[in-house]
């Protein structure tokens, strides 16, 4: 009768001992599965960080791009501002000083000097007598 119990006590912590294996077993593979996932998860969550940043890159290059554009339409601006009021102040008073010294050169020339070089004394530019110095045929040719 000991023995029977002996054997049957054998035989149950055999079975335990089988029954925590397959217990272990599984346990494992329930553990290996769920690092898998948690894996899978952690790859997924860096694809998706990945993407974010490359999105972020892509609209920081898209907002450099766009401040560059505003940058440059800024510098033409303000350069066609300078140039208007460069041409408004010098361009004006050139104009007026040039009108006003071709005016007064016509004048003086058309009042002083006739075809021929001559101003109303028969005297050239120099207070000389006006002579055959080209001025005449030059005139000459322009009158042909």
């Amino acid at each position: 009768d000991g023995r029977r119990k002996l054997l049957d006590l054998a035989s149950d912590l055999s079975g335990a001992v089988d029954k925590a294996k397959d217990t272990a077993e599984e346990a494992g593979e329930k553990i290996k599965e769920g690092a898998e996932k948690v894996g899978e998860k952690v790859k997924e969550g860096a694809e998706k960080a990945k993407e974010g940043v490359e999105n972020l890159v892509g609209k920081g290059k898209e907002v450099a791009g766009r401040v560059q554009e505003g940058a440059m339409a800024a510098v033409d601006r303000v350069n066609d501002f300078v140039c208007n009021v460069s041409d408004s102040l010098n361009g004006s008073a050139c104009a007026n000083a040039t009108m006003n010294g071709t005016e007064m050169a016509n004048d003086t020339i058309g009042e002083t000097i006739d075809e021929d070089g001559e101003d109303a004394d028969g005297e050239d530019a120099d207070g000389e007598e006006a002579g055959d110095d080209g001025r005449r045929k030059l005139l000459d040719l322009t009158d042909a």
